[in-house]
């Protein structure tokens, strides 16, 4: 147990620790004369007394002090102190915001009965807020929150912020946490191919992710399209992923393939972007335009399909100028 200290400023020096009473076993028992071993008397300071017993968080404690020939009394009540802190957390809301937001921290901790947390703050470019500090008692672990908001943000108010929690006779290192807080001067989207602008797959391929790069804030709305009509969310031909800017097409088919296009959207700032991929499926009986193919209109194609109806449907090379179905020789 913590060692416990009496302050006994502005009175004379207390000399002597009396048990007035206490109670044992539902029995009175007189005072007595505290007989705690581990106990040392400092004027200044009071008594400090290490790893005090039960009984002497039994009742009353008297201090009898001897001045000149007059005797002089204090009561004191003792009462355990709680030394223990657990799950100090901070967190902000939202971590990235822009000028002009407001920023809400909140710090907190638990600990036990008769327990105190301090919270103590630290600021970039070391300014100074006034946190709202709370307590609940309701349960018997107790839950202290430290919260500070900061209205209209400035770029000053970018950066760490860190929270230590502190409590009194706490003999081991003070926990700490902390959380990096960003601010941006505007608004921002910007749109660009991940990888490349078009991609090319084969017909009963198992998986293909079709991704473009993001860099905005605020996180704007995403739509895709598929030859200008919009993909319902709820597709099964489609996985949408718009937290990760893609689109997964699987067990490719010759109907997938098109154009597809992502569109962003952040209405509330005026900020509008969107690309086009497109896309090419190579059927099984169908390779891509070389010395050893050779090509033959769409309206061949056509004619030949209901024939041929496993032949999966491609386009020739991205730069030709005319869409035109190609085929190996002799098929």
């Amino acid at each position: 147990m913590a060692p416990l200290m009496w302050l006994l400023r502005h009175r004379p020096a207390c000399t002597k620790l009396v048990l007035p009473w206490y109670y044992k076993i539902g029995k009175h028992v007189p005072a007595t004369v505290f007989s705690q071993k581990r106990k040392d008397w400092d004027p200044k300071r009071g008594f400090l007394v290490t790893s005090p017993s039960f009984e002497f968080f039994s009742g009353m404690l008297k201090c009898v002090a001897h001045v000149d020939g007059v005797t002089f009394t204090s009561f004191y009540l003792p009462q355990k102190v709680e030394d223990r802190i657990q799950n100090l957390v901070l967190k902000a809301e939202p971590q990235k915001l822009l000028v002009g937001e407001t920023l809400h921290l909140m710090c907190a901790a638990e600990t036990f009965v008769n327990g105190r947390i301090v919270f103590d703050w630290k600021f970039p470019r070391g300014k100074m807020h006034k946190p709202v500090i709370t307590l609940d008692r309701s349960e018997p672990v107790y839950k202290a929150t430290s919260n500070v908001t900061i209205q209209n943000a400035s770029m000053e108010d970018r950066g760490l912020y860190v929270c230590r929690g502190q409590i009194a006779n706490n003999t081991r290192k003070d926990p700490e946490t902390n959380i990096t807080v960003t601010v941006y001067r505007e608004p921002f989207l910007k749109l660009s191919y991940k990888k490349e602008q078009n991609y090319e797959a084969k017909a009963g391929q198992k998986m293909l992710r079709l991704a473009w790069k993001v860099d905005a804030f605020p996180r704007p709305d995403v739509t895709w399209y598929k030859d200008s009509s919009p993909i319902a969310e709820n597709s099964s031909c489609y996985e949408l992923d718009p937290l990760k800017y893609r689109l997964v097409i699987r067990d490719l088919r010759a109907k997938h393939a098109g154009n597809y296009t992502i569109s962003l959207s952040n209405a509330k700032h005026g900020l509008y972007e969107s690309l086009t991929s497109r896309l090419v499926v190579w059927g099984k009986h169908l390779v891509k335009l070389a010395h050893s193919a050779a090509c033959f209109s769409a309206a061949a194609f056509r004619a030949n399909q209901e024939q041929r109806a496993d032949v999966g449907q491609a386009l020739c090379l991205p730069g030709a100028q005319k869409h035109d179905w190609c085929r190996q020789k002799g098929w």
